[in-house]
């Protein structure tokens, strides 16, 4: 299945990739929303994908974490991926930051929010691996799904901490998706569903930068 939004152009096929390889899904089954806001809550479940699904039935010390999203927090938690906003909440409800996000990829990646880098300036460390590429500072004030798929698209092909492994290749090894899939996913352009007609490209904006739709 595709979308009627076939590609998020930001950097190739980011969005296509994501969606292919399982790590994000769309808003509906004929549309993704880049525009959008994600929560906290919603981006666990990217996390949790980009871990490789592992089987997750884990204490959490939050009260406010409503019962779909509680596999997915508890295992972020129990891994170091993420913390709650005080010692009994989680507040699935409150928009991510790109500070918060680019945190919990990082940590994915193995690095340590007290030791490798600082949480509340996240893009620094990710523009020094090459997961971002200055697109981020203190003045992003708005951080949406497009920026998501981009972002954990870019995770795939960075080397862990201390590693010559990249992302992809740990899902690779652990089965999340296959060489050859992923291959795919990242070269072939997304075909829509063959009834769609052909669309005009769309231009549009996320935060200050202009972004491409191709659509059909």
């Amino acid at each position: 299945m595709c979308y009627n939004v076939c590609e998020l152009k930001i950097d190739g096929l980011a969005m296509s990739v994501e969606y292919e390889n399982g790590l994000m899904n769309g808003t509906s089954n004929t549309t993704f929303s880049p525009n959008s806001l994600l929560d906290r809550g919603m981006i666990v479940t990217v996390l949790y994908r980009m871990s490789g699904s592992p089987a997750a039935d884990i204490e959490i010390p939050f009260t406010d974490v409503a019962a779909w999203a509680k596999p997915y927090v508890g295992y972020a938690y129990a891994n170091g991926l993420t913390n709650g906003t005080s010692a009994t909440t989680y507040s699935g409800n409150a928009t991510i930051t790109a500070s918060q996000y680019l945190t919990f990829v990082l940590r994915a990646l193995g690095y340590d929010s007290s030791t490798d880098f600082k949480w509340n300036a996240a893009w620094e460390k990710s523009d020094e691996i090459g997961l971002t590429d200055g697109s981020y500072n203190e003045r992003t004030k708005t951080f949406l799904r497009g920026d998501v798929a981009l972002i954990s698209r870019n995770a795939l092909d960075v080397n862990q901490k201390d590693s010559s492994e990249t992302l992809a290749d740990k899902l690779i090894s652990e089965g999340v998706f296959s060489k050859e899939d992923y291959g795919i996913a990242s070269e072939e352009p997304v075909i829509l569903k063959e009834e769609a007609s052909f669309v005009p490209d769309v231009l549009f904006e996320i935060d200050g930068r202009m972004m491409e739709y191709i659509m059909s």
